[in-house]
């Protein structure tokens, strides 16, 4: 078994004239020291469902975002990075600036642009309440640091709340 490191310090693949997989390692590997792999690009609930662990500080880690909004019938629903270069981002901010734009009346056909300081505000106003609401769903960091402080790194506990702490880590880049 690999554990998961980026980058890996191995490669491996399967040989047809062996029938075997083999690892070849990328660098020098020092006695004692492990064998990685990388698992891959992955958000801690993935590394968490199918691997049973996540990273402190995984820049590949996502929140969903869920809007349905009422008013105009709009629903929009995706994962969000802590980038604001995510694509995802980008989408979320057009379908923002669809939905402030029918709740005014306002036509336009282009939401991938900022339309005006105005409607911009709007928008950010809108996804700061919706991050607050989701928020509030959430254990407090106090109550979620206190049990990151006391756990074992195996322990259930320890890995579900670094889970949400770097959930909340996301909305709070947001919100800030």
């Amino acid at each position: 078994m690999l554990n998961h490191k980026i980058p890996p310090n191995v490669n491996w693949s399967f040989n047809s004239s062996s029938n075997c997989f083999e690892m070849i390692s990328n660098r020098h590997i020092k006695k004692n020291e492990e064998i990685n792999d990388s698992y891959g690009n992955k958000c801690n609930s993935k590394l968490l469902t199918f691997y049973g662990f996540t990273l402190d500080s995984n820049a590949d880690n996502t929140i969903n975002i869920i809007i349905d909004d009422d008013e105009t019938n709009l629903k929009f629903k995706d994962n969000l990075k802590k980038t604001l270069d995510d694509d995802n981002y980008k989408t979320l901010f057009a379908f923002l600036r669809s939905v402030i734009c029918k709740k005014k009346s306002l036509t336009f056909t282009n939401f991938k642009d900022p339309i005006n300081i105005e409607t911009e505000i709007c928008c950010l106003t809108y996804f700061h309440k919706y991050l607050n609401e989701k928020l509030k769903n959430y254990y407090s960091m106090k109550y979620l640091l206190n049990i990151v402080n006391k756990a074992s790194l195996k322990d259930e506990k320890y890995i579900a709340s670094k889970y949400i702490l770097g959930e909340i880590d996301i909305i709070n880049y947001y919100i800030n």
